[in-house]
């Protein structure tokens, strides 16, 4: 395992919401019982499984309709410079989710981390897999021509402004970002093949509880698949699954984890 991470040892759920929205969330502690969750923030100051902090901050994304006060939400920038991302951290966010201004400015995430604490920067990644591209190579050898093709195994691609893909690998982007002091990432994806299970299972032995995932553009995607085969233990989900407690009594279920949820 790589000595950088600590693979999650429970499942945990959070939740997107609204401006205003409670937070609140599950996570399956050492106890074997399902409980509200106690504080992100906590998580990642404290390293534990059980926090002492209250009550999680509600995930947002960006939009014009933020409130002025933002001490109980992590907010996911899909564009916005710096200069912004420094704005939402000075109202109170307690976590900011970089992703265009991470991949514009390299220094980004080092200076914001320098001036806030790595607790309360991270990465927001829109993903989906990287499209193989065949060509005909007629150069390695004289006499015979092969097809030749772009990529040598499966991997995603980042996406800026909604689903134009970039071409630049997920883990070579993200890599100097966690080294440069972001304290977690945040996959959002879709899974339409055994390959995308195969690497959200890379991502979570290889980064632990620095990754989470999220559904990118399908909200109701059955999640199970997700949490067997593809071991992601630390999902953010729709706002509509806050009440669905046989839903995620089935999440928790799929983690080998006891079908109860305390109120």
């Amino acid at each position: 395992m790589n000595p950088m991470s600590q693979s999650p040892a429970a499942l945990s759920l959070r939740f997107w919401g609204a401006p205003g929205d409670a937070p609140g969330g599950y996570d399956l502690g050492r106890s074997s019982k399902l409980r509200p969750l106690a504080s992100f923030s906590c998580a990642l100051a404290h390293g534990k499984s059980d926090y002492p902090c209250g009550e999680p901050p509600v995930f947002l994304r960006d939009a014009l309709s933020l409130p002025a006060e933002l001490q109980s939400a992590i907010v996911a920038l899909d564009q916005g410079s710096v200069e912004y991302a420094d704005e939402l951290l000075a109202r109170g966010a307690q976590q900011v989710l970089l992703a265009a201004s991470a991949s514009t400015d390299s220094d980004a995430v080092a200076r914001l981390v320098q001036r806030y604490g790595s607790g309360r920067i991270g990465i927001w990644a829109a993903v989906r897999r990287m499209p193989v591209v065949w060509t005909l190579d007629g150069d390695s050898n004289a006499d015979f021509k092969c097809m030749s093709t772009s990529i040598g195994t499966p991997c995603w691609e980042t996406l800026q402004g909604g689903d134009t893909g970039t071409g630049t690998e997920v883990e070579v982007w993200l890599q100097p970002l966690l080294a440069a002091g972001a304290s977690m990432a945040l996959i959002a994806l879709d899974v339409e093949a055994d390959d995308d299970l195969a690497l959200c299972a890379h991502y979570t032995e290889r980064y632990g509880e620095r990754v989470w995932f999220t559904p990118r553009l399908y909200p109701d995607a059955d999640l199970q698949p997700w949490i067997r085969y593809g071991q992601v233990r630390q999902l953010v989900l729709p706002a509509a699954a806050r009440q669905a407690h046989e839903k995620i009594e089935r999440l928790f279920a799929a983690a080998g984890a006891p079908q109860e949820v305390m109120a």
